[in-house]
């Protein structure tokens, strides 16, 4: 929530003050455990209405307020995942990557870039529903 890289008149703007209130609202929801350098923060979805009995969701937001749901079923794969989709081939560089990672006593749960959790939803549905109650709110609706 630190806005100090915003003028004032960023400061000012009802679009600016509603983003930054829908993100507080959503961050109750999202417990950090790592940045992006410069794109955003990594953490874990725990809002209640999550599905229970199922792995927790990682999602990530940027510094624009934009919300991606991560996949894999650990950080580590989320992480490996995230990295892979630069590349050409993802499955491969996945496999490469989590192998690395099990060298290195960091294992996976997988090592096949087809089987990580990808089903989710949620985090970026509430994110935009939060925004848009704050802009009304903010502009008397």
């Amino acid at each position: 929530m630190d806005d100090r890289y915003l003028g004032d008149r960023e400061r000012g703007d009802r679009g600016s003050k509603t983003v930054f209130a829908a993100v507080l609202e959503f961050s109750q929801h999202m417990h950090v455990v790592g940045a992006d350098s410069g794109r955003g923060w990594i953490g874990y979805w725990t809002h209640p209405d999550a599905p229970q009995g199922q792995p927790t969701p990682i999602v990530e937001i940027d510094t624009e307020a934009t919300v991606w749901n991560m996949s894999g079923r650990t950080l580590i794969e989320a992480c490996a995942a995230d990295l892979a989709f630069c590349e050409d081939d993802l499955a491969v560089e996945f496999t490469r990557l989590t192998d690395r990672l099990a060298e290195l006593g960091v294992p996976a749960s997988t090592r096949d870039y087809d089987a990580r959790l990808t089903s989710r939803s949620g985090p970026d549905e509430l994110f935009d529903d939060l925004n848009d109650a704050e802009f009304a709110r903010l502009m008397g609706r």
